[in-house]
Protein backbone atom coordinates (compact mmCIF):
# COMPACT_ATOMS: atom_id res chain seq x y z
CA UNK A 1 0.00 0.00 0.00
CA UNK A 2 2.87 2.42 0.66
CA UNK A 3 4.10 1.86 -2.71
CA UNK A 4 0.82 2.89 -4.29
CA UNK A 5 0.44 5.66 -2.10
CA UNK A 6 4.24 6.58 -3.23
CA UNK A 7 3.25 6.06 -6.68
CA UNK A 8 -0.25 8.54 -6.53
CA UNK A 9 0.90 10.89 -4.42
CA UNK A 10 4.98 11.47 -3.97
CA UNK A 11 5.87 10.85 -7.78
CA UNK A 12 2.68 12.37 -9.44
CA UNK A 13 0.57 14.47 -7.33
CA UNK A 14 2.78 16.43 -5.18
CA UNK A 15 5.49 17.40 -7.96
CA UNK A 16 2.14 18.70 -9.52
CA UNK A 17 1.17 20.77 -6.30
CA UNK A 18 4.54 21.67 -5.63
CA UNK A 19 4.76 23.49 -9.41
CA UNK A 20 1.47 25.02 -9.29
CA UNK A 21 2.50 26.46 -6.00
CA UNK A 22 5.89 28.06 -7.24
CA UNK A 23 3.66 29.65 -10.06
CA UNK A 24 0.97 31.47 -8.52
CA UNK A 25 3.02 31.39 -4.47
CA UNK A 26 2.56 28.92 -1.72
CA UNK A 27 0.04 30.82 0.61
CA UNK A 28 -2.13 31.68 -2.41
CA UNK A 29 -2.18 28.23 -3.54
CA UNK A 30 -3.04 26.41 -0.40
CA UNK A 31 -5.99 28.60 0.13
CA UNK A 32 -6.74 28.27 -3.52
CA UNK A 33 -6.75 24.04 -2.95
CA UNK A 34 -8.32 24.80 0.51
CA UNK A 35 -11.22 26.31 -1.41
CA UNK A 36 -11.07 23.61 -3.98
CA UNK A 37 -11.46 20.77 -1.51
CA UNK A 38 -13.80 22.55 0.30
CA UNK A 39 -16.21 22.68 -3.25
CA UNK A 40 -15.57 19.26 -4.17
CA UNK A 41 -16.39 17.56 -0.22
CA UNK A 42 -19.31 19.91 0.16
CA UNK A 43 -20.92 18.64 -3.44
CA UNK A 44 -20.15 14.90 -2.75
CA UNK A 45 -21.88 15.12 0.82
CA UNK A 46 -25.00 17.11 -0.35
CA UNK A 47 -25.27 14.48 -3.31
CA UNK A 48 -24.99 11.77 -0.67
CA UNK A 49 -27.07 13.03 1.69
CA UNK A 50 -29.67 13.30 -1.01
CA UNK A 51 -30.03 9.25 -0.68
CA UNK A 52 -30.37 8.93 2.82
CA UNK A 53 -33.79 8.63 4.48
CA UNK A 54 -32.57 10.07 7.98
CA UNK A 55 -30.31 12.09 8.78
CA UNK A 56 -28.22 11.65 11.36
CA UNK A 57 -24.03 11.38 12.80
CA UNK A 58 -24.60 7.17 12.28
CA UNK A 59 -25.96 7.89 8.63
CA UNK A 60 -22.74 10.60 8.60
CA UNK A 61 -20.85 7.72 9.26
CA UNK A 62 -21.80 5.64 6.90
CA UNK A 63 -20.47 7.85 4.00
CA UNK A 64 -17.35 5.67 3.62
CA UNK A 65 -19.06 2.68 3.29
CA UNK A 66 -22.25 3.21 1.20
CA UNK A 67 -19.88 4.87 -1.64
CA UNK A 68 -21.93 5.10 -5.06
CA UNK A 69 -18.80 4.24 -6.83
CA UNK A 70 -17.72 1.60 -5.69
CA UNK A 71 -19.74 -1.54 -4.83
CA UNK A 72 -18.10 -3.54 -2.59
CA UNK A 73 -18.16 -1.88 1.34
CA UNK A 74 -15.71 -4.32 2.51
CA UNK A 75 -13.12 -3.03 -0.60
CA UNK A 76 -13.76 0.08 1.33
CA UNK A 77 -13.48 -1.15 4.80
CA UNK A 78 -10.22 -3.04 4.02
CA UNK A 79 -8.15 0.05 2.48
CA UNK A 80 -9.19 2.10 5.30
CA UNK A 81 -7.69 -0.70 7.18
CA UNK A 82 -4.25 -0.47 5.05
CA UNK A 83 -3.96 3.34 5.05
CA UNK A 84 -4.33 4.60 8.39
CA UNK A 85 -4.97 3.18 11.79
CA UNK A 86 -7.30 4.45 14.27
CA UNK A 87 -8.71 3.85 17.56
CA UNK A 88 -12.59 4.53 18.26
CA UNK A 89 -12.55 6.54 21.58
CA UNK A 90 -16.27 7.36 21.61
CA UNK A 91 -19.72 6.31 19.60
CA UNK A 92 -23.02 7.26 20.99
CA UNK A 93 -26.20 9.03 18.69
CA UNK A 94 -24.22 12.51 18.96
CA UNK A 95 -20.82 12.19 19.24
CA UNK A 96 -18.00 10.58 17.54
CA UNK A 97 -14.57 10.25 18.55
CA UNK A 98 -11.58 8.65 16.47
CA UNK A 99 -8.05 8.80 17.17
CA UNK A 100 -5.79 7.79 14.09
CA UNK A 101 -2.17 7.58 14.75
CA UNK A 102 -0.56 6.30 11.86
CA UNK A 103 -1.60 7.43 8.41
CA UNK A 104 -0.25 6.79 4.80
CA UNK A 105 -1.49 10.62 3.39
CA UNK A 106 0.16 12.24 6.09
CA UNK A 107 3.33 10.04 6.05
CA UNK A 108 3.93 10.20 2.15
CA UNK A 109 3.29 14.59 2.11
CA UNK A 110 5.35 14.70 4.99
CA UNK A 111 7.99 13.10 3.42
CA UNK A 112 8.28 15.05 0.55
CA UNK A 113 7.59 18.31 2.67
CA UNK A 114 4.11 19.05 1.72
CA UNK A 115 2.37 18.91 4.52
CA UNK A 116 0.43 21.90 3.88
CA UNK A 117 -0.40 20.24 0.32
CA UNK A 118 -1.53 17.24 2.07
CA UNK A 119 -3.51 19.24 4.81
CA UNK A 120 -5.36 21.16 2.21
CA UNK A 121 -6.14 18.60 -0.17
CA UNK A 122 -6.89 15.63 2.11
CA UNK A 123 -7.20 16.50 5.80
CA UNK A 124 -9.45 19.82 4.96
CA UNK A 125 -12.07 17.83 3.17
CA UNK A 126 -13.32 16.30 6.24
CA UNK A 127 -14.13 20.04 7.67
CA UNK A 128 -16.03 20.60 4.52
CA UNK A 129 -17.94 17.16 4.81
CA UNK A 130 -19.51 17.39 8.30
CA UNK A 131 -20.70 21.26 7.59
CA UNK A 132 -22.58 19.86 4.32
CA UNK A 133 -23.74 17.23 5.94
CA UNK A 134 -25.59 18.81 8.47
CA UNK A 135 -25.40 22.57 10.26
CA UNK A 136 -25.85 20.57 13.67
CA UNK A 137 -22.69 18.41 12.75
CA UNK A 138 -19.41 20.08 14.15
CA UNK A 139 -15.99 18.27 13.24
CA UNK A 140 -13.50 19.07 16.20
CA UNK A 141 -9.70 18.40 15.14
CA UNK A 142 -7.20 19.75 17.38
CA UNK A 143 -3.85 18.78 15.76
CA UNK A 144 -3.34 16.37 12.70
CA UNK A 145 -0.63 14.14 11.86
CA UNK A 146 -0.44 15.54 8.56
CA UNK A 147 1.27 19.16 10.51
CA UNK A 148 3.31 17.31 12.26
CA UNK A 149 1.45 15.97 15.23
CA UNK A 150 1.25 12.79 16.83
CA UNK A 151 -2.70 11.90 16.09
CA UNK A 152 -5.32 13.32 14.97
CA UNK A 153 -8.03 13.07 17.15
CA UNK A 154 -11.53 13.81 15.23
CA UNK A 155 -14.42 14.08 17.44
CA UNK A 156 -18.10 14.47 15.57
CA UNK A 157 -20.51 15.98 17.83
CA UNK A 158 -24.36 16.70 16.65
CA UNK A 159 -25.39 19.58 18.13
CA UNK A 160 -29.34 20.49 18.64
Amino acid sequence: MREAFRFAFLWTYIPMMEALAARIGRAKFIEMLKEATGIYWTQYTISFTERLQKKDLDAFLTMDTLEPTIDNAEHRKRFGSLAYAAQRIEHTSKSYELKVTECLWAQTFREANAGDIGFASICYGDEAMATAFDRRLKLIRTKTLMQGDDSCPCRWVWEE
